[in-house]
C-alpha cells in the first residue's frame, strides 16, 4: 500500500512551494506539544505584593546561529487547555547577537549581547495579547504575537538573544502561562483530517506522543476486525521531493481522504472490534535523534476494498541533555523590581516556544 501511494509522486507534476514567512524555535516543536508551560515573561509571574506586573527577561537561542534572516515579529503559544484574558504590556523588546550559546548565559543581562554585535530595539509602547479560549487538542496556535515595529536582521553569525522589559502590565492578574521546554514527553500535533469508514460520521483519528523511550500511535473510528497500516514519514512538506502534501486520494477511488506525510516506512497493526489500532516502539535515546522530526499516519482498507486515512501526526523526539541533545534555548529573568530594571537576574536552563516572523 504504502509503495501505491509514494507512487504519486510520480504521476502527479511538482508544484513550486509556498514561501515560508514563519519558523519556529526549536525547530522540533514546530507542530508538536511538550507539556511544559511557564508565566515568564508574558504571565507575568507576580509574587505576593507585586501591584504592577513589571518583569524583565532575556533569552537565547542556539538555532538562530547559522540563520539569516530579517525578524518582523514573534509569537508565543498560550497553554492550550486555559483561556486566557486580553492583557496589555508596557514594554521595550531587544534583539541582538549572543554572546554565548545558552549553555553560557550570564546571569548578568547586558552581558549576554555581544559586545559589537548587532542589537536592535525592535519595540517600544504597549504590548497587545488577545483574549483566547482553549483548543481542542496540542499544541495551541501562536495566538500571543509581537509585531515589531523596527525589524532586526539576523547575520546568522551567533546564537539570538532576544530581551523584554516590562515596567506595566494590565490587567496583573490572572496569571497566564506559555508553553516553554523541555518536557520529557512531547504529543503530536495533527496534520490535517482524517475521513470516514462507510455508514460513519467520524472520521479516522489519530492521536501519538514520543517519551525517551517509545514511540506511540493510537487510531480510532476505523474499520473493525479489520489490519491497518502505520505509515512513518520524514517531516517534509512534499511527497517524494516533489509533490505539495496533502495530496488527495480521489484517484485510486477514496475523493474523501488525503495522504498528509510522505512516507518512507510502514508497520501493520490489528484493528479491533471498535475500530482501533495502537503502536508502541521502543527506541534507544541518541543525539542523532534527540530533537528531530518524524511524522505517521494510519491507513486502512474498508469493507468496500477502499483506502482510509486517519489524520497525520507531527512527532519529535524529546530533547535529552544527558544521552541525547540538550534544549537549545536558556534564559535568565528578574520581576518584582518596581521602575528601574536590575542589573542581574535568576538563569533557567529553559525557555520559551517562539515562532519568528519573517
Amino acid at each position: 500500500m504504502r509503495n501505491s501511494l509514494v507512487c504519486v509522486a510520480v504521476v502527479l507534476s511538482a508544484a513550486a512551494a509556498t514561501s515560508q514567512t514563519t519558523s519556529v524555535s526549536p525547530a522540533a516543536m514546530t507542530n508538536a506539544y511538550g507539556a511544559i508551560n511557564n508565566s515568564i515573561p508574558w504571565g507575568p509571574f507576580v509574587p505576593s505584593g507585586n501591584t504592577i506586573g513589571e518583569i524583565m527577561a532575556l533569552q537565547i537561542d542556539n538555532e538562530m546561529r547559522g540563520r539569516i534572516v530579517q525578524i518582523n515579529g514573534m509569537a508565543f503559544r498560550h497553554q492550550y487547555t486555559a483561556t486566557h484574558v486580553a492583557k496589555a504590556f508596557t514594554s521595550t523588546v531587544t534583539l541582538g547577537d549572543a554572546a554565548t550559546p545558552a549553555a553560557g548565559i550570564s546571569a548578568t543581562f547586558a552581558s549576554n549581547f555581544k559586545v559589537g554585535g548587532n542589537q536592535t530595539t525592535v519595540f517600544t509602547g504597549v504590548i497587545n495579547f488577545p483574549a483566547v479560549g482553549p483548543y481542542a487538542r496540542p499544541p495551541a496556535a501562536f495566538d500571543s504575537p509581537v509585531v515589531f515595529q523596527t525589524p532586526y536582521f539576523h547575520a546568522g553569525t551567533d546564537p539570538l538573544a532576544w530581551q523584554v522589559v516590562t515596567l506595566g502590565t494590565t490587567p496583573v492578574t490572572p496569571t497566564q502561562f506559555y508553553e516553554r521546554g523541555p518536557g520529557s514527553t512531547h504529543t503530536a500535533g495533527a496534520l490535517g483530517t482524517g475521513c470516514p469508514i462507510p455508514g460513519s460520521a467520524t472520521p479516522m483519528g489519530a492521536t501519538g506522543a514520543i517519551s525517551g523511550t517509545t514511540v506511540t500511535n493510537a487510531m480510532t473510528a476505523g474499520p473493525v476486525s479489520s489490519t491497518a497500516v502505520l505509515l512513518f514519514g520524514t517531516s517534509s512538506d512534499l511527497l517524494g521531493g516533489a509533490v505539495p502534501l496533502p495530496v488527495n486520494l480521489a484517484f485510486i477511488g477514496s475523493p474523501a481522504c488525503d495522504l498528509n506525510i510522505d512516507p518512507f516506512t510502514d508497520l501493520a497493526a490489528a484493528t479491533t472490534v471498535t475500530g482501533t489500532a495502537s503502536s508502541s516502539l521502543p527506541y534507544t535515546m541518541s543525539p542523532a535523534l534527540s530533537g528531530q522530526r518524524i511524522r505517521t499516519q494510519w491507513v486502512a482498507v474498508d469493507a468496500s476494498f477502499l483506502v482510509v486515512t486517519s489524520n497525520g501526526l507531527d512527532h519529535s523526539f524529546p530533547f535529552n541533555a544527558s544521552t541525547g541533545n540538550a534544549w537549545p534555548l536558556s534564559r535568565v529573568y528578574a520581576n518584582n523590581f518596581g521602575a528601574t530594571p536590575p542589573a542581574s537576574g535568576t538563569i533557567q536552563v529553559n525557555g520559551l516556544v517562539t515562532q519568528y516572523m519573517h
